[in-house]
């Protein structure tokens, strides 16, 4: 993993650990097959234990939900997160990192693709957890969006650049719009 992956991934961890009421360090939670960390809001799944972080409680809830949205056919290919794109991701998320949120002026990253069927899908993302999945994932990542039946809402799935041509799916990140 590159330096940028895994401050992405500390973010999502620091970002659960401010959640927890006993503040406890968060941890990578091995569920079923695979490893997930998860803040409520960005979960990301990797086949194998990434190295450095520490292993916390079977969770295979995680895997069962996050494999069914996968595998539901719903979701339809948005855009690539290019270099540029997230530079003005970064950027719209100066107002988040001050505290306001859509109620007080900070703008959302809407992201919209459209069916074969000629259905429009479209939600609305905090850019600074956009941002996170992103970069956990890496350069050029694929963003899906789609129905995210257990909450009825459009989620992101966010893949790796290659994972169309060579089946590398070794890290998927799941974002969840504002609601």
């Amino acid at each position: 993993m590159t330096k940028k992956q895994i401050k992405a991934i500390e973010n999502i961890l620091t970002r659960e650990s401010a959640k927890r009421i006993d503040g406890t360090p968060s941890e990578i939670h091995p569920s079923l097959e695979n490893y997930y960390i998860s803040d409520g809001c960005v979960t990301v799944m990797f086949r194998q234990k990434p190295e450095g972080f520490p292993e916390g409680i079977q969770y295979d809830d995680l895997d069962r939900i996050f494999s069914e949205n996968m595998e539901s056919g719903n979701y339809v290919y948005s855009l690539t997160a290019t270099t540029e794109l997230v530079k003005e991701w970064k950027t719209q998320s100066k107002l988040w990192k001050k505290g306001l949120t859509t109620a007080s002026g900070a703008v959302p990253v809407e992201i919209t693709a459209h069916c074969e069927d000629g259905a429009i899908v479209t939600g609305r993302y905090d850019p600074r957890l956009l941002i996170d999945a992103v970069e956990s994932i890496g350069t050029n990542s694929m963003i899906y969006i789609g129905k995210f039946r257990a909450l009825n809402c459009n989620a992101l799935l966010v893949y790796p650049k290659d994972w169309v041509d060579t089946g590398n799916s070794d890290m998927i990140a799941l974002v969840l719009p504002i609601q």
